[in-house]
């Protein structure tokens, strides 16, 4: 690992995720894949939305698709759904 500033070390991998907290739906595409860029980039991922959680992905914006446990997860977070 580089000791360098990660402005300017051009291995280092950008934090474009510092700071988000991300619920990932169960059913969601690739889930696998989403969470190892998520974290990749410095985001972290939760089981559980909380107060902490500032992104919630879904598959389909229509709450029609989502399995029971997204739609009980978002209920009191719809603002933070994507």
């Amino acid at each position: 690992m580089s000791d360098e500033d990660p402005v300017t070390d051009p291995l280092a991998l950008p934090d474009v995720f510092s700071g988000m907290v991300f619920f990932l739906s169960p059913n969601l595409a690739d889930r696998q894949k989403i969470q190892r860029l998520l974290i990749t980039f410095d985001g972290d991922v939760v089981n559980n939305v909380d107060s902490s959680v500032t992104h919630i992905l879904v598959q389909d914006l229509d709450v029609d698709f989502w399995d029971d446990e997204t739609k009980q997860a978002t209920a009191d977070q719809p603002g933070k759904i994507c």
